[in-house]
């Protein structure tokens, strides 16, 4: 349907990966600031070749603007979750390393998807986000959405494929909390019973919790000898119904007062659940139009895109590579999804959806 553009993006496999080790090499952790400005710097350099109208850097942000209408936003995040890199590999299809997948090859998919539409020469309007703090809820760059949802007809964001190149439709909301107990000390030998144990009451929210969030740390105590006063845990919950985010509060506080103790917590919902909207089920079906194979799903990961469909953007948030292992030490992208997916994204910007 478009030769030159796709017989273009089938040449460029190895400039992709070229580009895609070279974002892999810099330890960009969310937490590492002299990584991040690296990052930053090198995505100037490798979007410099696109015609652009505008190039800030906003709350950690790099973003550039083309105008044009439609006007679309097409996200990425430049940090990781991993503090040390390693050495990146090839086996066979497959390129191993730190981020490739979530999400340094996804970055690569959305450049490379602009640069062939631009060989179009359409009158496509168009903003990109690079961000700095995905990985850790966007809490700086979260700023910047809503004058993005009002701005733009949709979003395409480049978190990594589900399994078998299947694109999210719902997602699950996210809500994290920071829990601190406060009970009574007691000597454990000579009067047990007069303490209030803060462990034994994060254990039994743990407990009850079972199988719908998850109590990722607990802390607390001083000595074995001694009922802990005082302990400490972090908590995550998903979930598509939003409501069942926001009673945690409630079953800590109703365990507390069963057990004599306080719990003060921090936190609540940091990504909102993600319904499938009547707007966004046509881009599904758009994309779905151009291959026969994509296909969606919902998915319990969550993203920016989350909190842009929140806003009323109706958002695709799954257009990167496709692989596994994301967030682990076998992390991997499948080398030729790079091309793959961005001639996908390429002939779908050019069909130019309509709601």
């Amino acid at each position: 349907r478009d030769p030159q553009m796709i017989k273009w993006l089938e040449t460029q496999q190895q400039e992709m990966l070229s580009l895609t080790l070279q974002l892999a090499a810099i330890n960009s952790s969310s937490h590492n600031a002299p990584g991040l400005a690296a990052m930053r710097h090198a995505v100037r350099l490798a979007f410099a070749p696109l015609s652009k109208d505008s190039e800030e850097e906003v709350n950690d942000s790099v973003i550039f603007r083309k105008e044009g209408s439609p006007r679309v936003l097409l996200m990425g995040h430049l940090d990781t979750v991993f503090p040390k890199n390693w050495e990146c590999r090839i086996e066979g299809e497959r390129l191993y390393g730190p981020g490739v997948a979530d999400m340094k090859g996804g970055l690569v998919v959305l450049l490379y998807a602009l640069l062939a539409l631009e060989r179009e020469k359409l009158p496509l309007g168009w903003t990109v986000c690079l961000n700095c703090d995905e990985e850790i809820g966007s809490p700086h760059s979260r700023a910047l959405f809503p004058k993005f949802a009002q701005e733009h007809a949709f979003a395409l964001i480049f978190e990594p494929a589900l399994e078998g190149g299947a694109l999210a439709s719902a997602r699950k909301g996210s809500a994290t909390y920071e829990i601190f107990a406060k009970g009574q000390a007691s000597h454990a030998g000579r009067n047990l019973n007069e303490g209030r144990s803060a462990i034994l009451a994060l254990a039994e929210l743990s407990l009850a919790l079972e199988g719908i969030a998850n109590i990722g740390t607990i802390e607390g105590g001083i000595a074995p000898n001694i009922v802990p006063q005082e302990a400490h845990a972090t908590l995550n919950m998903r979930s598509f119904d939003e409501k069942a985010l926001l009673k945690i509060p409630d079953l800590a506080q109703a365990i507390g007062e069963r057990r004599g103790v306080t719990f003060t917590l921090e936190g609540g919902i940091a990504r909102p659940p993600k319904p499938l909207d009547p707007k966004t089920q046509v881009l599904l079906e758009a994309f779905h139009a151009l291959d026969a194979k994509i296909l969606w799903r919902e998915s319990g990961g969550v993203c920016d895109g989350n909190n842009l469909a929140a806003l009323g953007l109706p958002t695709i948030d799954s257009l990167g590579v496709r692989g596994g292992g994301l967030h682990s030490s076998t992390e991997y992208l499948e080398i030729p999804s790079l091309v793959e997916r961005a001639k996908l994204v390429a002939l779908f910007l050019k069909k130019k959806v309509t709601f």
